[in-house]
Order: structure tokens, then sequence, then C-alpha cells
């Protein structure tokens, strides 16, 4: 059978993801304004830190992975002996998700409803 010879991929274009080129991130490189700084056209790639595991290993931009508080009595014993009970609530909140984006970026994600815990809502992203 002979191989149909295909085309360079075209910015912008349908994406070729099983032909003989390979994928790469087709957005925009950002314009930044010399004079005022703003940032327009695109957002830089690799600005922020990936989020670490609790909030002492939060990133640039406040986001860190929760680690899970467990369900106590109000005298610090377990609610159930010999196992630990958590109580997770899905919420919706706003969050900023990159550094050129603005804060209000509307997001489902988990609660941990425990009164220890910090009470602000996560999801495991950026």
């Amino acid at each position: 059978m002979a191989q149909v010879p295909q085309s360079a991929p075209v910015p912008g274009g349908m994406p070729d993801y099983f032909g003989i080129y390979p994928n790469y991130a087709n957005s925009p490189r950002p314009t930044i304004n010399l004079g005022s700084g703003a940032i327009s056209g695109g957002i830089r790639k690799f600005v922020d830190a990936l989020p670490g595991l609790g909030s002492a290993n939060a990133n640039n931009l406040g986001q860190f992975i929760p680690i899970a508080t467990p369900l106590t009595n109000p005298d610090g014993t377990p609610v159930y002996p010999g196992s630990d009970y958590y109580e997770i609530g899905a919420v919706a909140y706003t969050q900023q998700l990159h550094s050129d984006l603005p804060d209000t970026t509307m997001l489902r994600g988990y609660k941990d409803l425990a009164p220890a815990a910090d009470g602000k809502p996560h999801f495991l992203g950026p």
C-alpha cells in the first residue's frame, strides 16, 4: 500500500494526532507591554509552581494539596474508636488558576468539613 503524503501542521489548524508529525502545544506567546507591564495575546507557560502537599508547601498562588483532618469528638477522642472518620463536602468556589488569569474561574472542589481543617475548598490540579 502506498503511503499518502501529509502536509505539515498548520498553527491553529486541526491537530494531526496519529500522523507523522509530533503534537505540540499551540498556544500563542503573550505580548508584554513594556510600559505598563500588561500581558495580552496568550498566557506564559510554566510560571506557576505545582501545589505541594500541605499548607506549608503552597505554590505562588496559594494552592496546595490538603491533608484531610480526621473528625473527632469535642474532647478530642475519635468519633469511631479504632478508625479515622472524615467528612468531605463538594462546593462551588472561585480561584485563580494561572498568574496571567483573573481569580474568577468558577470551580467545583472538595472541602474538609472537620472543625480543625482550614475550611477552604481545594481541587487536585492546577
